[in-house]
Formats: structure tokens, sequence, C-alpha cells
């Protein structure tokens, strides 16, 4: 199967075209058919036979011209057939080469492996015949000397020690061989120890002597038997020399082969290599739109100067009031610090909803704190007629056989740490991504059903906190999305979404516009944006001309400023009381919280700027009970006592908070919700010097 993917695609190609080729014919035959019987038609009208003459042989030459190309078409494929088989039998010649030399290199170890053994034999052997040989001559000297103590006992005593000495002597150098020939040494130690008696009795000394002729005379049969087997050995080795020789010709033959081969297979290699180029690049053609295009909203020259200087949060979200203040952009500092802790919870909260009534910077908050903290921003702009995840991906079209790819596609695509590397995608140039920080804004995003084109992603986004290894491939493929390429033999293109992608949408709440869901809502902060006060001036700004920071936030700046352990703080027993009792009294009229919700509350209340210092947790705790809590309470029956004993239970925990444009806020909606028997709820207008 291997072998023929590469084939497959061509194969593919050319059928479909003969295909076409012949609904063409088809198509002109059926044409040239109309226009014969329309011709017989009118034949009697004497002034068009001319023309419908001309116009028959004006369709019998283009029938030929379609005849024509359909044999050069056929003959084209034909060729490409007679390639591919080609291509398949070299392929199999070649495996066949590989296998023979695979075997021929084996045998030929085999045989070095036999060769080096009857060397070692050999050199064994002969150093056993040397020392036998030495040992000869030794016993033949010390039968000399047995002779000449026969000869003179008187000079014995004299030269007795000086036998000794050269007894001990002979020993210490024949040590190596009385140990390999183990009978030898034994008597050998037998005729040491008969010297100790040589002074009491010359008649043993005699029977000593005889010994050692013996001794000797076996030596010397040995002897001869080991040099007949060295020379059976060397006529081996010699045999096994010339066997190798010619083994190592015949090696040097086959080398030779070899080469030949590896230089061709290296030729068919890079020939199949430059195929799956080609071919890579026809798969990926039709994505050229989702590839190559460069968006916009990631380019290098939004921030040239490198990493942010600036590495505390506080002096960061300081510099960003200040540049707000700046430019008139009256925000309370509530809202700001309430917008940058809910973007720090996007792991478990991944969207951060902006919503109330237009014209109060709902969309300048978000693109300001993006610019201004180093974050790249991308602002797609929600249209009514969004009614699934194309709309915000992209989609394949199928008339023109090419994938047509949204700003949103080619920025998520490119901030994908995973699955497109540089090697496999070099037109992507993407590694110098993975540092920086991109906040997609959807504005408008409740001008069509966020459930149709925003739910699916949602789940998606939640999903990464099941993932422990995105590094692995199996693992997060659970949360990553998928876009809609085409065919089933389209390229898959599946997208891992990291943290460092941030989302945050706006929304105006009129006639117009649609209400969201409890789903997306337990997923999402929900920051309301109330009627602007007296002293708020209008927003008179042109984004295009400001000066803009030229440092951006690092990844791993942003992740050094998010609290993950929320369980062992000092308020955590008090907040988790409060929680509880939003969550009894939301049970009474049907409408719980989960775990999710708790957890979120949790680790809002972590990441709150300065939450440790005068009880600023009563603050955070504020925000998530306006964010969270009172919206699932929109629509809820007044007439109800279960509803107003939860609306009770809600305002008492508001006012341990000490939160009292919030109290007074849900004091407001609930006595204006009376006439309409519902209740409905505004949002919070913080005043600008709010500074707390």
């Amino acid at each position: 199967m291997d072998t023929l993917s590469p084939i497959i695609p061509s194969l593919v190609f050319w059928i479909l075209a003969t295909g076409l080729a012949v609904i063409v014919l088809i198509v002109m035959f059926g044409l040239y058919v109309y226009q014969r019987q329309r011709l017989k038609a009118v034949v009697k009208d004497a002034n068009n036979v001319a023309n419908l003459a001309a116009q028959c042989d004006l369709l019998e030459a283009k029938k030929d011209e379609l005849i024509q190309w359909m044999n050069e078409q056929k003959a084209e494929l034909d060729r490409l057939t007679a390639e591919r088989e080609e291509q398949e039998r070299l392929r199999a010649e070649l495996n066949r080469l590989e296998q023979e030399c695979a075997s021929k290199e084996q045998d030929n170890q085999s045989l070095r492996n036999e060769v080096g053994e009857l060397e070692n034999q050999r050199y064994l052997l002969a150093r056993t015949l040397e020392k036998l040989e030495k040992e000869i001559e030794d016993l033949e000297s010390k039968k000399a000397e047995i002779g000449n103590i026969k000869a003179s006992l008187v000079d014995l005593k004299k030269k007795l020690q000086d036998v000794s000495r050269e007894l001990d002597q002979k020993r210490r150098e024949h040590q190596d061989v009385l140990r390999s020939v183990n009978e030898h040494y034994i008597k050998l130690e037998e005729l040491t120890k008969q010297k100790i008696f040589l002074e009491k009795s010359i008649a043993d000394l005699i029977k000593e002597s005889q010994k050692v002729s013996d001794e000797a005379e076996r030596a010397r049969k040995e002897a001869k038997e080991t040099k007949e087997d060295l020379k059976k050995i060397s006529e081996q080795c010699r045999r096994a020399e010339d066997e190798l020789q010619r083994k190592r010709d015949e090696l040097a033959k086959l080398e030779i082969q070899l080469r030949a081969y590896q230089a061709e297979i290296y030729s068919l290699k890079g020939e199949i290599d430059r195929t799956k180029v080609r071919e890579a690049e026809d798969s990926l053609r039709p994505y050229a739109d989702l590839l190559e295009v460069q968006p916009d909203c990631l380019s290098k020259k939004t921030f040239p100067a490198g990493p942010m200087a600036i590495n505390d949060e506080i002096q960061a979200l300081q510099a960003f009031k200040d540049r707000l203040r700046e430019e008139n952009l009256n925000f309370s500092e509530r809202v700001i610090y309430a917008f940058h802790t809910c973007l720090k919870c996007h792991h478990i909260n991944p969207l951060t909803v902006l919503a109330g009534v237009s014209g109060t910077g709902k969309t300048l908050l978000p693109i300001y704190y993006a610019r201004m903290m180093g974050m790249h921003c991308l602002v797609l702009s929600v249209q009514p007629r969004w009614d699934s995840p194309q709309d915000m991906f992209g989609f394949y079209n199928y008339l023109e056989g090419k994938y047509k790819a949204t700003e949103l596609s080619r920025a998520l695509i490119r901030m994908d740490p995973y699955n497109y590397n540089k090697g496999t995608f070099p037109m992507l140039d993407a590694d110098w991504t993975r540092d920086r920080i991109l906040l997609v804004l959807l504005d408008e995003m409740n001008l069509a059903r966020t459930e149709y084109y925003f739910s699916d992603f949602l789940s998606k986004l939640e999903l990464r906190r099941l993932v422990k290894k995105p590094e692995n491939k199996t693992d997060r493929q659970q949360a990553e999305i998928t876009l809609d390429t085409g065919t089933e033999k389209a390229v898959n293109f599946q997208i891992w979404v990291g943290y460092n992608v941030l989302f945050v949408g706006t929304m105006n709440e009129d006639e117009t516009t649609q209400t969201l869901s409890d789903k997306v809502l337990d997923r999402a902060n929900v920051l309301r944006f109330g009627k602007p006060d007296n002293k708020t001036k209008p927003f008179q700004i042109n984004i295009q001309e400001q000066e803009w920071p030229k440092e951006y936030l690092s990844y791993d700046q942003w992740k050094s400023w998010i609290k993950e352990d929320v369980g062992h703080a000092s308020w955590s027993e008090l907040t988790t009381r409060w929680t509880n009792r939003l969550n009894e009294a939301l049970d009474r009229v049907g409408r719980p919280f989960g775990y999710r919700v708790q957890q979120a509350i949790a680790t809002y209340i972590a990441n709150y700027p300065l939450v440790e210092e005068n009880e600023r947790y009563k603050l955070a705790f504020a925000d998530q009970v306006e964010q969270k809590i009172i919206p699932k309470l929109r629509g809820m029956d007044l007439g109800d006592n279960a509803a107003n004993i939860c609306l009770d239970e809600v305002e008492s925990v508001i006012a341990d908070l000490g939160d009292q444009q919030l109290a007074e806020a849900f004091r407001d909606a609930r006595n204006q919700s009376q006439a309409l028997g519902m209740f409905q709820w505004r949002g919070v207008t913080r005043p600008v010097e709010d500074n707390r």
C-alpha cells in the first residue's frame, strides 16, 4: 500500500480527466445531433441553406478536434500507465537486490568468523610446539648434567649448588609451559624434589636420571605428534586463506555492484522524494489561502522591539490606566481590573463577554488593552447570517476546488505549536508566534445565534483542561478543532488552540440581538456596561492614528501572573460559604450551578490584582456575583414566592460584600422588574473616580 500511495493520486487524476473528456464528447455529439436535426427542419428556407452548411462544417471540424484531443489524452494515459508499471518493476528489482546483498553479507561474515577461529587455533598450536621444543632441549641438557654427575662424584658436591640454581632458573623460565601441560609440570616438580637426596644416595640419582630420560622421550613423541597436527592445521589454514581470498575477490565485485545499485537506489529515492514533494505541493495548493496568506493580526512589525521590559503585573496595569486617562477614555478601575482578571482565568472560562448599551466603549477597551499590554489583536465583526463554525474558520469551495480561509483560521494555524512545524509547512514561518499572545475580539457577537457558530468551538476550548499532555497527539485530539477542508481525500487540518489565544466578545443588548444561553454563560464571564453617567465624555478616538508600544508581552510573562493554587488562601473559607449560599438560593428556583462555576469563582478571586490587600477579595467576589450569578436570574417570574426568596438571599450576600454600586443596581433592577413581572438586569454603572 505504501508503494502504491504515490501513484494513486495521479491515476485518479487521469481517470477523472478521461471521464471529463468523455462527458465533453457526449455533450458535443448531442449538440451535433441537435444541429443536424435543426438543419433538416429549416432546410426548406433556401436563404439559410448556405449558413447551415457552414455551421455543419464547423461542427464537423470541432468534432474531429475533440476526437483528436481524446486520442492524445488516451495516449498520454497509456504512457503514464507504462511509466507506473516500470516504476513498480524497478522497485521490485531494488527490493530483490537489497535482499541478495544482505544475504551475501551474512555469508561473508560467517566465513570471516570461521577463518578467525582457524587462525586462533594455529597460533595456539604454534605456541605449544615452541614450548615443547624448549622443554626437550632443557631435558637433554639435564640428562647431560646427570651423566657428568655419574662420572665424577667428587665434583657433584661442589657443583650441587650450581645445579640447584640452574634447576630453579629453568623452572622459572618454563613455569608457563608447566602450567599449560599439567602432567609435565608434575614430573618436573618431582625431579626438583629429588635434588635434596643427591648427597645421600648416588643410586637414587641414577634412577631419577632414567626417569628424566623417559620423560624426554615422551616429550619428543608428543612434539612429533604436535608437529604433524600443526602441519595439518597449516594446510587447513592455507586452504582457508585461499578460500578467503576468493571470497574477498567476490566481495570486492559485489561491493562494486552494490555501490552501483546504491547509486541507482539513491537516484530512485531522490526521484521518489521529488515526486512526494510535488504531490505534497499539489495536495496543499487548494489551501494556499490558509497557508500562504499572512494574517494582518500576526505581523512582526506590530511589536518590533522584543519582549516587554516591565515584568510586574501591577506596573503594567498602571501604565495601561495612565494611557486610558491620557486618551480621555473613561473606564472605572473596577472595570479594568475585572476585564484583566477575566482574561487571566481564560483556562477555566474561555470567553469574556462585554455586554451593555451601544457606545459605552465595549470594543475600545479590549483593543486598547491588547495593544498597550503587548498582545496581537484580531477583530471579527459577527454578521447576522452566521449560522455555523464555517463562518468563523472558512470553508471549502467545491466549485473552485479551493479552501476559503478567514483571518481567524490563518491566525490559529500559525499559533498552533504542535501540528504545523516549519519542516512540513515551511510557508507558514510561525515559530516566532509561540511566545506571543493573540486576543480575538468577536464584535457584536450576538447579532447571530452564538450557539450556532461558537458553541461547539467553546466546548473544544473547555476540553483543553482535560488534556494533560498536549504534546501527545492522541491526548490533545479531543480538544482540537477540525477545519472543513473538502472531501475525504482532502488534507485534514486539525488545530490546537493554546492558552496564549484569548477570546473576548461584545454584545449590545437591544431588540435586534440574541440572548446568550446558559451553556455560554457558564463558560464565560459577562461584564455588563451600564448607561454612561453625566460626567462621562463621548469617545472620540481614531485607533489607526495612535502611537502604540513596540514591545510585546511574552507568554511566559503572562503565565507568571496567573495563580492556579486557589484552595489555601485566607479568604477561601468565607468565599466558599458565600458561594454555597448563592447556590442554595438558585436551587430554590431550579437554576443551581455546578462545580465549574464554583471553581471559576475561586480562580477569579485568586487572580484579582492585589487581592490580599484591604479585603479586596470582597470586590472580586462581587464581580463574580455580577458576572456569573445575576445573569442566571434573568427572566425569573417575580410572582413566584421562591423567586423572591432567592432574590432576598442574593441581596443579602451582596450586602455582606460591601459593594454599594452593585447593591443599588441590584435593588433598582428588582424594583423596575416588578412592573414586567420578571427579573431584568442592566448591569452596574461604575463611576470613573472609583479607585478602590
